[in-house]
């Protein structure tokens, strides 16, 4: 950190030494062919100087410094067809131009090799998205390379996360957005950083970004091994009615409308609404009997093309019934079939309402100024019995892990760039702001989900967080960007203990500063490398920082990547990511039992691979493969096992799109033997998946079938050592507890567009 604090103040200080001057500007902005929306992040690039940037947050980029003379500007953005322009530029003189950019397949051919190649891989579009049948947003991950969900509670938990070497559980070590607006729920009920996002309708995701790693600076609490955020669209470029149905009495049903049809250029205004309603019995012998209820909007008005407002709103609520976590040894001796509960009243229910106004405008000097405002209100309450009859050889171990809270937040920030002759520097200043106020936190002992008999935990917890960085971008040179940055944050915990029977509140404060600095370098047209070096950390719970105090509550993390990403051929591209990251030793409250459990040190080594390749104009193949190797650093060898880490992961997908309409993919998903305990004495045993997507596309109609478990593969989704009792038996049993994974199953879809 000592000499990386040198380097952000040399940088800091060139913001106000440097003065450009000025020949020729070009001032452009990069929209949609069909809405006129700005598209953020395009890449553009001036062929003749060697010279590239991104358009901003409205799609405006700009180019200063510029010799008169003619120009030739490319254009790309995932998810377009790209497009180049000449251009003639004068001295002194500020040259306007507006891109619109036609939605089109993706193809490698017009894939471009630059500073943030890597995004190729780490951003999905959403053409690609909706071959996917997927339930709900959440199951969307399955297309992230590396990253493994599962579901362990008849569908209405959110799912647990497996990324580079983590269990994440819920979202401990995954930090989730959508649209900017934080998913995960400091000191929640069930776990540290739960990130449940069925409220997200999965049609309305229009791109999903991933970041492996703690290296982007503007991502705070929970971004250990990695970001995730979901974009939805400013507007519809179609209307749509979806119904999808299946066994097990399954039926989704989604509708969205546009509010504006009109798509000239001077369009200001833009809106859309969108429902979905889910429900199904499930595979399991006791009916889930689930269901979901989604609505959701966004209205946003631009006003001259140099600013721009947003009102997002959603409402979601859901309840289940859950077959749980089941011991093998149930199976194995013929109590119960292998889709059956041993405690069937298990389920739950939950809801969560958001509002989000984000504005952005962009400023006389060039710059750009961000901010969100958001409300969040959400309920929980679950049931779980993880070990029968072990505590209490009457009435069994059922619980209820329930909560209520409200989330107000704001977040922002501040673009300035800076042409210098020979370089270019952009500074961005952020900043973020959360309370959470949960009156209601409890953990209590159940009995078939009517009666309490015992409270375990109760009582209320005031979280705020507030978060600043800073971030400069500098390119010295044409083929060489570096980026360092600066981070801080700081907590503040209150809880208050109603178990006891005086007013007792508790207090603790932490803050942590995290430096990051990022290397990309250009060979050549068909090459870049990437060195990233970055301190991440998550928070923990509440009840864990007001009994140490608060000092040990923001476990840090370490990382290290260096990466490549190459161009063979114009129809292939590679990508390799070699990393390491240290994780420092932590206190994690458990809220299954409302104790906390310490875990060490550790180190999680890998490498991450991942192959596009266009076989021909309508087929396309992408595989990708993460291998990792994770131990305590504190334990000795042969106990030293991280339970539950993924070793070795890979996704395949071959996609093929015809001009006349037919489509189809076949996706494979595989997941190595993981040790289920420290002293690897238990096996998660992995499992290889295959599912396959077929339709066609006519007009305005789309029919579409779809295969999951093509092979119908007898796997366990989830999966856990556990040490329970059953009815009847004198002592207990540690053994591998476990939830089915799907069996082969036939869904049958019909879209319709209007």
């Amino acid at each position: 950190m000592k000499s990386l604090l040198p380097f952000l103040l040399l940088l800091f200080g060139a913001i106000e030494v440097f003065a450009a001057t000025h020949n020729g500007t070009i001032k452009g902005v990069v929209v949609d062919a069909d809405t006129r929306a700005g598209l953020p992040g395009a890449h553009i690039f001036l062929k003749e100087y060697g010279l590239s940037t991104y358009s901003d947050e409205l799609g405006y980029f700009l180019f200063s410094d510029l010799p008169s003379g003619k120009v030739n500007i490319e254009v790309s953005y995932l998810g377009y067809a790209g497009t180049s322009k000449s251009l003639e530029i004068s001295d002194h003189e500020t040259t306007a131009i507006t891109v619109g950019l036609e939605k089109a397949d993706y193809e490698l051919p017009v894939a471009n090799i630059r500073s943030r190649s890597e995004e190729i891989f780490q951003t999905i579009a959403g053409a690609n998205l909706l071959l996917d049948p997927a339930a709900n947003s959440q199951e969307l991950l399955r297309n992230v390379p590396g990253v493994v969900i599962a579901q362990h509670a008849g569908g209405g938990k959110a799912e647990q996360i497996f990324m580079r070497g983590f269990d994440a559980d819920h979202g401990t070590d995954v930090r989730i957005d959508a649209d900017g607006l934080p998913v995960n729920m400091v000191s929640h009920a069930h776990g540290q950083g739960y990130a449940d996002l069925h409220w997200l309708i999965p049609e309305m995701v229009e791109q999903i970004e991933v970041t492996k790693g703690p290296f982007d600076v503007s991502k705070g609490d929970f971004a250990t091994a990695g970001s995730i955020n979901y974009k939805t669209p400013l507007a519809l470029k179609d209307n749509f009615f979806f119904l999808e149905t299946g066994p097990d009495n399954t039926l989704r049903a989604s509708i969205a409308t546009d509010f504006f049809s009109d798509s000239n250029a001077d369009r200001t205004a833009y809106g859309w609404l969108a429902s979905e309603y889910f429900t199904t019995d499930g595979y399991f012998e006791n009916p889930q009997n689930f269901h979901r209820y989604n609505v959701m909007g966004k209205y946003s008005i631009l006003r001259n093309n140099q600013s721009s407002a947003s009102l997002f709103f959603s409402t979601f609520s859901s309840r289940w019934d859950a077959s749980g976590q089941i011991p093998q040894r149930a199976v194995n001796e013929g109590l119960i079939g292998r889709y059956g509960a041993i405690d069937p009243t298990e389920g739950g229910n939950t809801s969560r309402h958001n509002i989000q106004l984000t504005t952005i405008k962009n400023t006389a000097n060039e710059g750009l100024l961000k901010n969100r405002f958001y409300f969040v209100s959400y309920d929980f309450e679950l049931y779980s019995n993880f070990t029968f009859f072990l505590n209490d050889s009457i009435n069994g171990d059922q619980i209820r892990q329930k909560e209520k809270r409200s989330i107000f937040g704001i977040s922002g920030k501040y673009e300035l760039p800076l042409n210098i002759p020979g370089n270019a520097l952009k500074q961005e200043t952020g900043w973020d702001l959360r309370f959470d106020d949960i009156p209601h936190s409890e953990l209590s002992h159940t009995l078939d989900r009517k009666t309490v008999l015992e409270n375990q935990s109760l009582g209320s917890i005031r979280q705020t967080s507030a978060g600043i960085y800073e971030k400069i971008s500098w390119q010295p040179f044409t083929r060489l960007t570096i980026t360092g940055g600066l981070r801080l944050d700081v907590f503040q915990f209150l809880y208050e203990d109603r178990m006891k029977a005086e007013y007792s509140e508790q207090r603790a404060r932490a803050a942590i500063v995290s430096p990051k600095l990022t290397a990309a370098w250009e060979l050549g047209s068909n090459t870049s490398l990437n060195l990233k070096l970055a301190r991440g950390f998550h928070s923990n719970d509440t009840r864990v920082a007001v009994r140490r105090g608060g000092s040990p509550t923001l476990p840090t993390a370490w990382a290290v990547e260096t990466g490549a990403t190459w161009k063979p051929l114009p129809k292939l591209l590679l990508g390799a990511a070699l990393w390491q990251l240290d994780l420092e030793q932590e206190f994690v409250y458990v809220g299954d039992e409302a104790v906390v459990e310490l875990s060490g040190p550790s180190r999680r080594r890998g490498i991450d691979l991942t192959l596009r390749h266009q076989i021909a104009q309508p087929l396309q193949l992408a595989i990708d493969a993460s291998w990792s190797h994770g131990r305590f650093l504190d334990a000795p060898k042969g106990e030293n096992y991280i339970p539950l880490a993924p070793s070795f992961t890979a996704n395949a997908a071959l996609t093929w799109k015809t001009a006349d309409g037919f489509f189809s993919q076949l996706t494979m998903r595989h997941v190595a033997d993981r040790p289920a305990n420290e002293n690897n004495t238990l096996t998660a045993a992995g499992h290889t998946l295959a599912d396959l997507t077929a339709g066609w596309r006519w007009g305005q109609l789309r029919l579409q079938l779809g295969v999951i478990n093509l092979t119908n593969e007898q796997y366990n989704e989830a999966q856990f050592e556990t040490t329970s009792r059953l009815k009847g038996e004198t002592a207990p049993v540690t053994e591998l507890h476990f939830t089915p994974g799907q069996p082969r199953t036939v869904k049958a879809a019909i879209e319709v567009l209007f």
